[in-house]
């Protein structure tokens, strides 16, 4: 994992099952920070709303988490067994 910070800038990169995520935030005003980018396996995550955050620290903390909770539910999904569709069940 590695972080870099310019005075308004925080990015946390890092990689998790051999999938790579990174987080930007970005200080907009003096109390108010939001997630520039969210991004796992070089797709951007689309966020719900437009959070703010009291601190860079704080929304690079939450953006990871989020980044590692949306490749787990891309884990579980490619492990799900597939189901047959209708109308192509073997009989």
């Amino acid at each position: 994992m590695s972080t870099t910070s310019p005075e308004d800038l925080l990015t946390m990169e890092g990689t998790l099952h051999g999938i790579a995520y990174a987080v930007v935030a970005r200080q907009l005003e003096r109390q108010r920070v939001v997630l520039d980018t969210l991004q796992v396996g070089g797709q951007s995550v689309p966020l719900t709303g437009s959070p703010t955050f009291g601190s860079l620290q704080a929304a690079v903390d939450i953006g990871s988490k989020l980044a590692r909770q949306y490749i787990g539910e891309l884990l579980k999904k490619q492990t799900r067994p597939r189901s047959t569709p209708p109308g192509n069940a073997q009989g």
